[in-house]
């Protein structure tokens, strides 16, 4: 029969030790975020504010590390004007620095089309604040769309009309589109019951095609070196991880140290 110091020893050794360094990182930054000045940040023409804690904010992002550091004239009256953004991408961003995940964008699920508009735009706004994590997570997802179907010319469109060509996700959609059309999308036009989405297809091809700052030439010249390897000897740009993602100086990017096994065609370039 087990006695209660048997039964107190069993008890210990089946209760995980607690890490006591990392409960106090945790608790001594709720003391500070507690202690923080609340800022206020005015979104889009209509200025929605939004409000969070300095500490925060100075925290997790770089754009507002140097807001709040260097003397602006933000870091004296504690308001902050971001007339370009849009409120739902700013949502994402709150939800980010406070929850450390991506939004979900319940309601979203349905409209694949509507939830990479607004992936998008969240990668746009984590390139213009220089949040590398952040980045990260959102063109993984972007990736991860782009290898169960095919990247649309709309989305090429928005990209070339708000990004430069400096963009990862610039970059990112450039090759998906060349090897979506030498490899995939003759196959996805030609099949039974798609007439409308093709017309609706090459009607924003068109458009693309024409749009001012569209690169043709260079789409073209992709194509044609694509064109002359078989399609399993070019890479799939949604499976090159370590291409389109962004690492700060002297950090080994985790998709490079633990690549995905199961990904035997990924190239990690980083």
């Amino acid at each position: 029969m087990a006695t209660k110091a048997d039964e107190k020893d069993m008890r210990n050794a089946a209760t995980p030790e607690r890490d006591v360094e990392s409960d106090d990182v945790v608790i001594t930054q709720a003391r500070s975020y507690a202690r923080s000045p609340i800022i206020s940040i005015l979104v889009g023409e209509s200025q929605v504010e939004y409000t969070a804690h300095e500490a925060v904010l100075v925290a997790k992002c770089p754009f507002f590390e140097k807001c709040f550091n260097s003397g602006m004239a933000e870091s004296h009256s504690g308001v902050v004007e971001l007339p370009e953004e849009d409120c739902e991408t700013f949502d994402h961003f709150i939800e980010y620095i406070y929850g450390g995940k991506l939004n979900s964008y319940t309601g979203l699920d349905k409209d694949s089309d509507r939830v990479v508009n607004a992936t998008m735009k969240d990668l746009a706004l984590a390139e213009k604040f220089c949040m590398f994590d952040w980045h990260n997570l959102v063109i993984d997802r972007l990736r991860k769309v782009w290898q169960e179907g095919y990247i649309a010319p709309s989305h090429v469109s928005w990209v070339v009309d708000h990004l430069s060509e400096t963009s990862k996700l610039y970059q990112l959609a450039m090759a998906q589109l060349a090897y979506n059309t030498v490899f995939d999308i003759d196959n996805w036009l030609t099949s039974p019951g798609n007439e409308e989405e093709n017309d609706h297809y090459r009607r924003d091809f068109d458009i693309l095609c024409t749009k001012e700052g569209f690169p043709v030439s260079q789409f073209i010249w992709d194509m044609v070196k694509m064109q002359k390897h078989p399609k399993e000897d070019v890479p799939d740009p949604s499976h090159q991880v370590c291409k389109f993602r962004v690492h700060s100086e002297g950090r080994i990017c985790k998709k490079a140290k633990y690549p995905d096994k199961k990904r035997k065609r990924e190239e990690h370039d980083h």
